[in-house]
């Protein structure tokens, strides 16, 4: 799955580094409009992709990025809205990109949530979200919860649990697995035992 992708970024760096050696080969003056905005575009693409591969809640995903000016496309499938977000949210911070056109599909139960991303410093909001994304994908991975309905919100390292369960002891087992990830300071487990 990941072949594809890596193929494609190759041809994008190919791309990106052919294109302006063949503009300098014909001078400058003479640098055609179509070839600056197709090397640009492969630039933004480039830059956008290298992001996702970087990124440890996005890396495992098959997205895809398509830039046409300065819109970028964004493809695939990731597994919450959360992932979806941050995929947005990465992509509008790359220089050159002003806008966003996401198409990524959330297929996953559930959803793990931060905080609205307006009106936070974006390492410390991309940081809630990768924190709250890697807590939901670790209590799904657990066959206790993995068909349930559960919302993952992170602040600062603080993770509110919510969402129902069958049994009083699946409530504390979700907040110890929670408290042993790294980065997670305190759990606010407000699930809900239907036993209860």
């Amino acid at each position: 799955m990941r072949q594809h992708t890596h193929t494609t970024l190759a041809g994008i760096l190919v791309l990106a580094l052919a294109l302006p050696a063949a503009a300098l080969a014909r001078g400058e003056g003479d640098q055609d409009p179509s070839l600056h905005r197709a090397t640009s575009e492969a630039r933004l693409e480039g830059a956008v992709w290298t992001a996702y591969v970087l990124n440890p809640t996005l890396q495992s995903f098959d997205l895809s990025v398509r830039v046409d000016g300065e819109i970028a496309e964004l493809r695939g499938e990731v597994e919450t809205p959360v992932q979806r977000e941050l995929a947005e949210h990465i992509a509008r911070q790359v220089p050159g990109v002003a806008a966003v056109d996401n198409r990524i599909v959330a297929t996953g139960q559930g959803r793990a949530a931060g905080p609205s991303l307006a009106g936070r410093e974006f390492a410390t909001r991309v940081a809630d979200l990768n924190l709250a994304a890697e807590v939901h994908q670790h209590l799904r991975q657990h066959e206790l919860f993995s068909a349930l309905n559960l919302e993952v919100n992170s602040r600062d390292g603080e993770i509110t649990l919510l969402g129902r369960t069958d049994h009083p002891e699946h409530r504390e087992l979700a907040e110890q697995l929670v408290k042993e990830i790294q980065g997670v300071q305190s759990v606010d487990n407000r699930l809900h035992a239907q036993g209860l």
